[in-house]
């Protein structure tokens, strides 16, 4: 909360939800720990889409939840269970009488796994969806720039995941605190037990594989085109000589570039199974950033504004439009190469394809949108 400036309590019904591909659930009972131990309210009851088997609880299941409701306070909560795949989800919002607003899906599969046909169907499904005023994001993936291959002789250098190659998703990367970040054991009730101290602020980096032991995935799509909503940037990135990139033959720098957008994604505190334990990966900045944009539906909505839906066009104009709504994140020496003799390397002053336009600051990006309502419609 302190990280991203994070003040803001939602009193309008805007709603968020995390996609979960997985039978096994979470604990109502560890939510309610979570909550208490990092000093929160409980949120609101979570309404549950399909079924899961809450004992043992699933630790990507567990992450998203009380991350997002954390973030998203006093929000309307559900939780999808989805039978299927990404398709199968993109297809249940658009039958549903009273979709979620804000879906974080932490979920990924190589782009080639599904392959052109079905990712553009998909595709065709979330643009319905966003019209209909209901969001996405994805997580970009915890294996670098590399993507499932891990430098072991693959076919193919890169393989970027779906759906965060998704030019209708938000993708979002991860990053972690380095050096010596700003800490309190007073903060919240879990800071200071059990060895843990919390971080306020600090600085950030791509999250690391020889620091964090994991990479945040970003790179260029096999498949989508370039949106026109990220041409500048990433036009910029790709014209910057001073930034080293991989071969021209490992990527289509004509494509879609992700993430989008970054957050924390190391020694994130989850409380599963009844006990602390420090997780990580795109899979927690996923459902933070699903969190904010809650946030901004309920600044909206209280406004009698519409909610975001596809929000990728208004992230690249809050960018451009002022300074001081991100923070860049690296510089020429941090990258996502995962280990490998290739990956991609930070733009110190800009878009690159490792943490996105960077972080957030939160409170200053709801100040802007309540000064400029008349952009929204």
């Amino acid at each position: 909360m302190n990280l991203y400036s994070i003040s803001h309590t939602i009193t309008t019904n805007s709603s968020q939800n995390v996609a979960e591909f997985s039978p096994n659930g979470y604990l109502a009972s560890d939510l309610v720990s979570f909550d208490q131990g990092v000093g929160l309210p409980n949120p609101n009851p979570i309404t549950s889409v399909g079924s899961f088997v809450s004992s043992p609880p699933n630790v990507e299941c567990t992450l998203d939840i009380q991350m997002i409701t954390s973030i998203g306070q006093n929000g309307q909560n559900f939780y999808y269970t989805v039978n299927g795949w990404i398709l199968d989800f993109a297809q249940e919002l658009l039958t549903s009488n009273n979709p979620p607003l804000v879906n974080s899906v932490s979920w990924s599969a190589d782009e080639r796994t599904e392959g052109y046909t079905y990712n553009s169907r998909t595709d065709s499904e979330f643009q319905k969806v966003g019209l209909m005023g209901i969001s996405i994001l994805a997580a970009s993936g915890d294996d670098g720039a590399v993507g499932a291959s891990r430098c072991s002789g693959n076919l193919f250098e890169f393989n970027p995941g779906y759906p965060a190659t998704s030019p209708y998703v938000t993708s979002v990367g991860a990053t972690m605190l380095v050096g010596n970040p700003q800490t309190s054991k007073t903060i919240a009730p879990v800071c200071g037990q059990f060895g843990h101290t919390c971080a306020v602020s600090g600085t950030e980096d791509p999250a690391d594989e020889n620091l964090g032991g994991y990479a945040t995935g970003g790179g260029f799509s096999v498949y989508e085109i370039r949106p026109s909503y990220q041409d500048s940037v990433v036009t910029e990135y790709l014209n910057d000589n001073s930034i080293p990139k991989p071969s021209s033959s490992y990527f289509n720098s004509s494509n879609r570039g992700f993430p989008d957008v970054a957050a924390n994604g190391y020694n994130i505190l989850i409380y599963r199974g009844g006990r602390w334990e420090e997780v990580g990966g795109t899979s927690a900045a996923t459902p933070i950033w699903g969190g904010i944009y809650a946030l901004i539906n309920d600044v909206l909505i209280s406004n009698n504004k519409s909610p975001i839906g596809f929000a990728n066009p208004l992230l690249y104009q809050l960018f451009s439009s002022e300074s001081n709504l991100f923070t860049n994140i690296g510089d020429l020496t941090t990258n996502n190469d995962d280990g490998c003799p290739y990956g991609y390397t930070s733009n110190p002053n800009g878009w690159d394809p490792v943490t996105g336009l960077g972080t957030p600051n939160v409170n200053n990006i709801l100040t802007y949108i309540s000064s400029n309502l008349n952009l929204f419609p």
